[in-house]
């Protein structure tokens, strides 16, 4: 399964991005079928959420 997802980070109150990234995650199947390949995507939706979590807190741990 993969996932292809480009995001931002957007300042409150602003249009403007202060960041703009892509990720792309692979995760392999433990199987065949639907709930094999759903495990997967949870996975990267997972992996995905971490690496936003960590560049939010990155943004907020190097404001003024």
């Amino acid at each position: 399964a993969s996932l292809n997802a480009t995001w931002m980070l957007v300042k409150a109150g602003s249009d403007q991005p202060v960041v703009i990234r892509q990720t792309i995650i692979q995760e392999a199947t433990a199987g065949k079928g639907y709930d094999s390949l759903v495990a997967a995507q949870s996975a990267a939706a997972a992996t995905l959420s971490r690496e936003i979590a960590a560049v939010l807190q990155e943004q907020i741990a190097a404001r003024p």
